[in-house]
């Protein structure tokens, strides 16, 4: 068995459909593709960020552990939105299931295909405050501040609430 010796930090995302369906589908696929989840925040329920008109979305952050290289993570997750009926990659659309990946080990890196740590989570309170919750301490490998220090710096008036889970 491969060594799941990289942890990653997820944001899942989805604003059609039954949303917390798609989430819980979303990391099954994960794990039965090798992933293991460590940790993963509360639902979040979010404004789309920067649109009008679109439904808002349910948000969730996860921290796993791969084995995974950062393009193999990608396409993995890639092939998961598709299976859950995701149509297009255009930038904000409405969509059934969203995995961005914002974090993985310490790494910096940029390619056409795929930037870590992912280029506007710390403009997105939707990204923040749900990666918070499990990340607070976690230091930007870029900017060198934590999730909570970026969270108090960010200027995104979108609101984002806590899902009642009753």
């Amino acid at each position: 068995m491969t060594e799941r010796n990289h942890t990653a930090y997820l944001l899942l995302g989805s604003n059609l459909g039954n949303r917390k369906q798609q989430l819980e589908e979303a990391k099954i696929h994960l794990e039965r593709e090798g992933a293991a989840i460590n940790s993963y925040s509360a639902y979040y329920e979010t404004e789309p960020w920067q649109i009008v008109g679109q439904a808002n979305y349910l948000n969730q952050a996860l921290c796993i552990n791969t084995s995974a290289d950062p393009m193999e993570l990608l396409a993995l997750t890639q092939s998961i939105e598709i299976k859950q009926g995701r149509t297009n990659k255009k930038s904000n659309q409405a969509r059934t299931l969203d995995i961005d990946i914002l974090l993985y080990d310490n790494e910096i890196m940029e390619s056409e295909q795929l930037t870590i740590p992912h280029p506007r989570m710390h403009l997105r309170n939707f990204t923040l405050i749900p990666l918070m919750e499990i990340a607070g301490e976690v230091i930007h490998p870029k900017l060198h501040k934590s999730i909570e220090e970026l969270y108090e710096m960010c200027s995104d008036p979108s609101e984002v609430y806590l899902l009642d889970e009753e």
